[in-house]
Protein backbone atom coordinates (compact mmCIF):
# COMPACT_ATOMS: atom_id res chain seq x y z
CA UNK A 1 0.00 0.00 0.00
CA UNK A 2 1.57 3.91 -0.59
CA UNK A 3 0.51 6.86 1.37
CA UNK A 4 -2.74 7.68 -0.96
CA UNK A 5 -4.29 4.22 0.18
CA UNK A 6 -3.45 4.47 3.72
CA UNK A 7 -4.79 8.14 4.05
CA UNK A 8 -7.96 7.47 2.55
CA UNK A 9 -8.33 4.07 4.34
CA UNK A 10 -7.76 6.28 7.82
CA UNK A 11 -10.02 8.87 6.10
CA UNK A 12 -12.71 6.29 5.51
CA UNK A 13 -12.69 4.79 8.69
CA UNK A 14 -12.72 8.42 10.46
CA UNK A 15 -15.41 9.18 8.46
CA UNK A 16 -17.70 5.76 7.67
CA UNK A 17 -20.50 7.87 6.39
CA UNK A 18 -18.71 10.28 3.77
CA UNK A 19 -19.90 10.47 0.41
CA UNK A 20 -18.01 12.49 -2.39
CA UNK A 21 -14.75 13.27 -3.33
CA UNK A 22 -11.46 13.58 -1.65
CA UNK A 23 -8.32 15.56 -2.65
CA UNK A 24 -5.04 14.72 -2.02
CA UNK A 25 -2.62 17.17 -3.65
CA UNK A 26 0.47 17.16 -4.75
CA UNK A 27 2.94 17.02 -7.56
CA UNK A 28 0.62 14.56 -8.93
CA UNK A 29 -3.01 15.07 -7.45
CA UNK A 30 -5.43 12.24 -6.68
CA UNK A 31 -9.18 12.65 -6.89
CA UNK A 32 -10.76 9.78 -5.25
CA UNK A 33 -14.53 9.08 -5.21
CA UNK A 34 -16.11 7.19 -3.12
CA UNK A 35 -19.77 6.05 -2.20
CA UNK A 36 -21.65 3.94 -0.06
CA UNK A 37 -18.40 3.20 1.67
CA UNK A 38 -16.04 2.49 -1.10
CA UNK A 39 -13.52 4.16 -3.53
CA UNK A 40 -15.66 3.95 -6.50
CA UNK A 41 -12.90 6.01 -8.88
CA UNK A 42 -9.26 7.36 -8.12
CA UNK A 43 -7.93 9.58 -10.49
CA UNK A 44 -4.23 10.98 -10.88
CA UNK A 45 -3.63 14.62 -12.28
CA UNK A 46 0.25 15.64 -13.00
CA UNK A 47 -0.51 19.05 -11.28
CA UNK A 48 2.64 20.04 -9.61
CA UNK A 49 4.95 18.55 -11.57
CA UNK A 50 3.13 19.96 -14.72
CA UNK A 51 3.58 23.32 -13.15
CA UNK A 52 7.64 23.16 -12.52
CA UNK A 53 7.93 22.17 -16.12
CA UNK A 54 5.49 25.21 -17.09
CA UNK A 55 7.38 27.63 -14.75
CA UNK A 56 10.68 26.63 -15.15
CA UNK A 57 11.20 24.87 -18.81
CA UNK A 58 8.90 26.46 -21.32
CA UNK A 59 8.19 30.19 -22.45
CA UNK A 60 5.88 30.49 -19.94
CA UNK A 61 8.61 31.05 -17.02
CA UNK A 62 9.05 34.60 -18.10
CA UNK A 63 5.37 35.66 -17.57
CA UNK A 64 4.66 33.40 -14.05
CA UNK A 65 5.12 36.61 -11.52
CA UNK A 66 6.91 34.84 -8.36
CA UNK A 67 3.52 36.72 -5.81
CA UNK A 68 0.17 35.02 -5.10
CA UNK A 69 -2.97 36.33 -6.96
CA UNK A 70 -6.01 34.68 -5.36
CA UNK A 71 -8.04 36.35 -8.21
CA UNK A 72 -6.39 35.18 -10.67
CA UNK A 73 -6.79 31.71 -9.44
CA UNK A 74 -10.29 31.67 -8.80
CA UNK A 75 -10.71 32.97 -12.36
CA UNK A 76 -8.15 30.17 -13.40
CA UNK A 77 -10.17 27.73 -11.78
CA UNK A 78 -13.50 29.03 -13.07
CA UNK A 79 -12.23 29.03 -16.65
CA UNK A 80 -10.75 25.08 -16.04
CA UNK A 81 -14.43 23.97 -14.79
CA UNK A 82 -16.08 25.49 -17.31
CA UNK A 83 -13.85 25.03 -20.34
CA UNK A 84 -11.25 22.59 -19.50
CA UNK A 85 -10.71 21.74 -23.89
CA UNK A 86 -9.13 25.51 -22.97
CA UNK A 87 -6.03 25.15 -21.56
CA UNK A 88 -3.68 24.99 -23.50
CA UNK A 89 -4.94 28.40 -25.57
CA UNK A 90 -5.35 29.46 -22.14
CA UNK A 91 -1.97 28.77 -21.03
CA UNK A 92 -0.79 30.72 -24.28
CA UNK A 93 -2.76 33.63 -23.48
CA UNK A 94 -0.32 33.87 -20.18
CA UNK A 95 2.65 34.58 -22.62
CA UNK A 96 0.65 36.65 -25.25
CA UNK A 97 -0.67 38.64 -22.33
CA UNK A 98 2.56 39.18 -20.77
CA UNK A 99 4.43 40.26 -24.25
CA UNK A 100 1.37 42.70 -25.17
CA UNK A 101 1.44 44.42 -21.79
CA UNK A 102 2.44 47.70 -22.56
CA UNK A 103 0.28 47.50 -26.05
CA UNK A 104 -2.75 50.15 -26.38
CA UNK A 105 -5.59 47.55 -26.42
CA UNK A 106 -6.66 49.16 -29.96
CA UNK A 107 -3.38 47.38 -31.11
CA UNK A 108 -2.98 44.01 -30.52
CA UNK A 109 -4.55 42.63 -27.53
CA UNK A 110 -8.10 42.41 -28.64
CA UNK A 111 -7.53 40.22 -31.73
CA UNK A 112 -5.12 37.83 -29.69
CA UNK A 113 -8.14 37.41 -26.77
CA UNK A 114 -10.42 36.66 -29.45
CA UNK A 115 -7.89 33.95 -31.77
CA UNK A 116 -10.44 31.06 -31.00
CA UNK A 117 -13.62 32.79 -33.03
CA UNK A 118 -12.58 30.14 -35.74
CA UNK A 119 -13.99 26.98 -33.69
CA UNK A 120 -17.53 27.69 -34.07
CA UNK A 121 -17.95 24.97 -37.19
CA UNK A 122 -16.77 27.53 -39.46
CA UNK A 123 -13.92 26.11 -42.49
CA UNK A 124 -10.62 25.87 -41.27
CA UNK A 125 -7.59 25.39 -42.64
CA UNK A 126 -3.92 24.57 -41.87
CA UNK A 127 -0.77 26.73 -43.22
CA UNK A 128 2.54 24.93 -42.60
CA UNK A 129 5.72 25.15 -44.63
CA UNK A 130 7.88 22.11 -46.17
CA UNK A 131 9.26 21.33 -42.58
CA UNK A 132 5.30 21.31 -41.00
CA UNK A 133 5.99 24.71 -39.49
CA UNK A 134 5.68 22.69 -36.15
CA UNK A 135 8.69 22.56 -34.11
CA UNK A 136 8.75 18.76 -34.12
CA UNK A 137 6.49 16.21 -36.75
CA UNK A 138 6.61 17.73 -40.19
CA UNK A 139 4.15 15.44 -41.59
CA UNK A 140 2.88 13.35 -39.07
CA UNK A 141 2.17 16.37 -36.73
CA UNK A 142 0.30 17.38 -39.98
CA UNK A 143 -1.88 14.67 -40.17
CA UNK A 144 -2.20 15.18 -35.76
CA UNK A 145 -3.98 18.86 -36.53
CA UNK A 146 -5.58 17.97 -39.29
CA UNK A 147 -7.50 15.08 -37.02
CA UNK A 148 -8.06 17.75 -34.21
CA UNK A 149 -9.73 20.54 -36.78
CA UNK A 150 -13.17 20.78 -36.44
CA UNK A 151 -15.36 18.89 -38.95
CA UNK A 152 -15.56 20.17 -42.52
CA UNK A 153 -12.50 21.93 -41.62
Amino acid sequence: MRGEEVQIAGYLASNPDFDGVICLPGTHSKWVEVSAGEVVSFRTFLTGELFSLLSNNSVLRHSIGTGWDASAFEAAVSEAQSHPESLARSLFGLRAESLLADLPPDTARAPVRHADRGRTGRRATLLAGPSGGLDRGGQAGRCLYRRAAPAGA
